[in-house]
């Protein structure tokens, strides 16, 4: 025999689960495409009016996904057939967020929960999903604010648009 045939045939493990040894690349492959600790995305509805019940989480994460899907096959699915956007492999679910009191400060809101995500982002993996993102820091659980916040935040918002008016009257 060759020194080639004589070397063991090298294993592969799953980059997600690291569990299972897989004798050749695609066959690792195949397995990382269905494996359960593969989810590292997701997509989360915040709904500060969610006691008003005025969206459904699941009809609206579903329409996202039938779009992705169709705009992937118009795209893509020639070159790069069989990518299938699923509930399994795009999960999704509805943040806990501080709650509106009103049916109009839902843009208020949603600024300060973009604001609080993008100064304290939290780290989207496989056990955030799982947890339907309560994170280590536990952002969408106890991380709530104050009415007061919404109130300044409101207060900014038209101190900002007269700014704007007139600066521009003073071009």
């Amino acid at each position: 025999t060759t020194p080639e045939e004589s070397k063991p045939n090298p294993l592969w493990a799953c980059d997600f689960c690291k569990s299972g040894h897989y004798a050749t690349f695609d066959l690792a492959l195949e397995h990382e495409s269905m494996c359960d600790e593969n989810i590292n995305w997701c997509m989360i509805h915040f709904d500060s009016g969610k006691h008003f019940k005025l969206h459904k989480s699941t009809e609206i994460l579903g329409n996202i996904r039938k779009y992705l899907n169709a705009y992937y096959e118009a795209e893509y699915e020639p070159k790069h057939p069989g990518l299938v956007f699923t509930t399994k492999n795009m999960p999704g679910f509805s943040a806990t967020v501080p709650q509106q009191d009103n049916a109009k400060d839902c843009g208020v809101y949603m600024l300060e929960i973009a604001e609080r995500m993008m100064r304290n982002t939290p780290e989207v993996d496989c056990e955030f999903v799982k947890r339907k993102g309560t994170s280590k820091n536990n952002f969408f659980g106890s991380n709530s604010f104050s009415k007061d916040v919404i109130v300044q935040k409101r207060e900014d918002i038209l101190q900002l648009i007269q700014r704007l008016r007139r600066e521009e009257t003073s071009l």
